[in-house]
């Protein structure tokens, strides 16, 4: 046999081991190979049946937690680890050649994902006003009209399911750093609106900023980059420092991006000419009205 059964049991060095009865044992008792004797069968000695404590702390019956291991003989084990490492090259070679052909996500890929029709899941059905029922309905999203600003969220983080609420844990996730390739200068977001008014307008799009992540679900870090005066920016916390030119898009498109800021080329070109100070523009909204209602 290449390997064998021990049993590691919790039962102090002063009592007898559950399965041998014996206290020589050492915590690892040896388990017989017989063709006669299941993992069951030794479940049911140790008595695992009525075993209702994890942790041992209802007196004798948790005590009788085990762990079961499996030994591998030491040529067997030579062997095994051999084929492992070789397994595991191939594996990261086949890795990097998918890698390499694998196409990158852009943009327009997620914008065509968005639109995807999606059948609604049992947990969230949909209450049909003419069967009366609440049904597995299609829901598919459209953008008929686009605002002057858009600001597109990258969906990185997936919120798991609750784990371990008795001892008190919360839900786990996961974030997806996958690197989205997306035009700091001229999106063309026509392609994606449905309404019939965007044959007659030019829908380019400009970025002016974006807010990046760095990290995971437990915490992470923000940074920013920004437009001002055609001039890109990096902000950090309380360092702000200038992107050179001739590196703008290798800078900002990054797999940190989480949100990208748009706007619209000619709305923006046309408030430049008709004399809109943008660095004048109120931090604040004046607010007095509402003071002035309430006297």
């Amino acid at each position: 046999m290449p390997y064998q059964l021990k049993i590691q049991n919790n039962a102090s060095y002063s009592r007898d081991c559950h399965f041998c009865n014996q206290r020589n044992c050492i915590k690892h008792c040896p388990v017989p190979f017989t063709e006669s004797l299941t993992i069951l069968d030794m479940l049911q000695k140790v008595g695992v049946e009525d075993n209702t404590s994890y942790y041992g702390i209802n007196g004798p019956k948790g005590n009788r937690d085990f762990i079961l291991n499996i030994v591998w003989h030491p040529d067997f084990t030579k062997f095994l680890d051999k084929h492992l490492s070789a397994s595991n090259k191939c594996e990261q070679k086949g890795q990097a050649t998918n890698s390499k052909t694998n196409k990158k996500i852009t943009l327009s890929d997620c914008m065509n994902e968005f639109k995807k029709s999606e059948i609604l899941d049992e947990q969230n059905m949909w209450y049909c006003n003419k069967c009366k029922e609440h049904v597995q309905a299609i829901k598919k999203l459209e953008i008929y009209k686009a605002p002057p600003i858009i600001i597109i969220n990258l969906k990185r983080f997936k919120q798991g399911k609750a784990r371990f609420v008795m001892f008190g844990g919360s839900s786990m996730g996961s974030k997806n750093d996958e690197e989205v390739e997306f035009p700091v200068n001229g999106f063309d977001l026509g392609k994606h609106v449905l309404g019939s008014y965007v044959s007659k307008e030019n829908m380019i799009y400009d970025c002016y900023a974006v807010s990046n992540h760095f990290g995971g679900m437990g915490g992470g870090h923000y940074t920013a980059f920004a437009k001002n005066e055609d001039k890109w920016y990096e902000f950090d916390d309380s360092r702000v420092s200038r992107i050179p030119d001739n590196s703008v898009e290798s800078t900002v498109v990054s797999s940190a991006a989480y949100n990208i800021f748009y706007r619209r080329r000619d709305w923006h070109e046309n408030n430049i000419k008709n004399g809109v100070d943008f660095d004048k523009l109120e931090e604040k909204p004046d607010l007095s009205f509402l003071e002035n209602d309430k006297k």
